[in-house]
């Protein structure tokens, strides 16, 4: 197997890899990453006051490294394809 066809299916493997990681990522750091926190709106006997969302950040920081490596092996990918066309 050519070395040129080698480069371009590990580069294609860790993109889709990098691009589902990133997905699940992304779909943890909305699923699970809000923490509800009761508000103090009203005193005793009154109705509960809306709850504020937060989102907590080790999800969030995990799903922007995660399409950080998918937008890079993307980059990567292209510019090998396209190195590799015209050298073809």
């Amino acid at each position: 197997m050519p070395w040129t066809v080698v480069v371009i299916a590990v580069t294609l493997i860790v993109v889709v890899a990098s691009l589902s990681a990133a997905l699940a990522a992304d779909a943890m750091s909305h699923r699970h990453g809000y923490e509800p926190e009761p508000s103090s709106v009203g005193g005793r006997g009154s109705a509960p006051g809306p709850t504020t969302q937060l989102r907590h950040p080790r999800w969030r920081r995990t799903a922007v490294r995660a399409w950080t490596i998918c937008g890079a092996a993307s980059a990567i990918a292209i510019a090998l394809v396209g190195l590799l066309m015209s050298a073809g």
